[in-house]
């Protein structure tokens, strides 16, 4: 790998990690059926994992590989969300 990469995959880890400090506070005092009433609260999380989607495509395979993890569905996130499929608050809670 070439610095180039390990750097953008630094940068693209921090978007990984800042998306997700978001999504903590935009839910902390959330209970489920208040985040399932509030359009604002869901579509502002699902904008960050939306984020965490396209971050994380950027982010070298073998820093992923590291983890068993299924990469795969954080990455088909970002899919989904392009192609403007609606996202129910369960899916996103799970």
């Amino acid at each position: 790998m070439k610095k180039d990469d390990h750097l953008e995959s630094f940068k693209r880890l921090q978007q990984i990690q800042e998306a997700i400090v978001r999504i903590q506070e935009y839910v902390r005092d959330q209970s489920f059926a208040s985040f399932c009433q509030s359009g604002l609260i869901h579509d502002a999380v699902l904008y960050q994992f939306s984020v965490i989607g396209e971050a994380i495509i950027h982010v070298e395979n073998e820093k992923l590989d590291k983890y068993d993890y299924p990469w795969h569905k954080v990455r088909s996130f970002r899919n989904i969300y392009h192609i403007s499929l609606p996202i129910g608050p369960s899916v996103l809670i799970s």
